[in-house]
């Protein structure tokens, strides 16, 4: 009897935000919070947007839902998309919807990390950073294992 009036009162409750709020604010909030919600449940990508953030000192947010055009925030995106993609093997599919960004800018942040160049002062940062991320990594995956 208590799921019938849970399911009763969830239905009401999103009734009365289609009414309030509209249909397309309300379905844009609540996929807002399934994917928040299937981010925290996915330790890996949690871990890897983590470490990517306190390395480019950067909120957590800024690299999930951000919308500023700084080079370091699509740095950022590049190695989360780099390490979960490539080295965690996860699809390009979840990623996209990991990060709320389209394939074609997954690929194209990620690109620029792959093709990294070691005689560039900024590039050699980032590499020296891929070598403590490679580490890391290594480590969660044999905890993993």
């Amino acid at each position: 009897m208590a799921s019938v009036n849970t399911a009763n009162s969830a239905l009401e409750e999103f009734l009365l935000s289609v009414e309030q709020m509209g249909s397309e604010r309300t379905r844009f909030i609540l996929s807002y919070h399934r994917r928040n919600y299937e981010l925290q449940q996915d330790m890996d990508a949690r871990f890897v947007i983590a470490m990517v953030a306190k390395m480019f000192r950067i909120p957590e947010k800024e690299i999930t839902d951000g919308v500023h055009r700084n080079n370091e925030r699509r740095d950022a995106i590049g190695f989360c998309v780099y390490y979960l993609k490539n080295v965690l093997e996860h699809d390009i599919e979840d990623v996209e919807h990991m990060l709320t960004r389209s394939r074609w800018v997954c690929y194209k942040h990620v690109k620029k990390i792959e093709t990294l160049d070691p005689n560039n002062a900024q590039d050699k940062k980032y590499l020296s950073w891929m070598k403590k991320f490679d580490k890391r990594v290594a480590n969660l995956k044999k905890e993993k294992a």
